[in-house]
């Protein structure tokens, strides 16, 4: 994990790296669709229109996108991640990590109408 303190008048910007260089090579045409829908989908034990207004009270700058570059270690190798990003009030923390550990351990992703809008 890297920390950079700053300056920052009560506000935390987090970037989270998850590596997906194992999802398999025809599933990678999916990456953008993904991550443009994940932020808003609910998880199991809340709807997305509960999260989403959570989301609105906590956070802010929430998005996810997909980064694919050549690893530079291992000439040849494709390498690829999902950056999730978002920001919150210093006094907001409890309340940020509670959603996005709910949203990112058990999302819903079944939830058609939120996927199929």
């Amino acid at each position: 994990m890297l920390i950079s303190d700053q300056e920052t008048n009560g506000l935390t910007f987090m970037r989270i790296k998850f590596d997906v260089s194992e999802i398999p090579q025809h599933l990678i045409k999916y990456l953008d669709l993904f991550c443009e829908i994940f932020p808003t989908l609910g998880s199991k034990t809340m709807p997305s229109k509960l999260v989403n207004s959570m989301t609105e009270k906590c956070l802010f700058d929430v998005s996810m996108s997909p980064h694919i570059f050549m690893d530079p270690e291992n000439h040849g190798s494709i390498k690829k991640h999902i950056i999730f990003q978002f920001a919150y009030i210093d006094r907001n923390i409890e309340k940020a990590f509670n959603l996005i550990t709910e949203v990112l351990a058990d999302p819903d992703l079944f939830d058609l109408e939120k996927i199929s809008t």
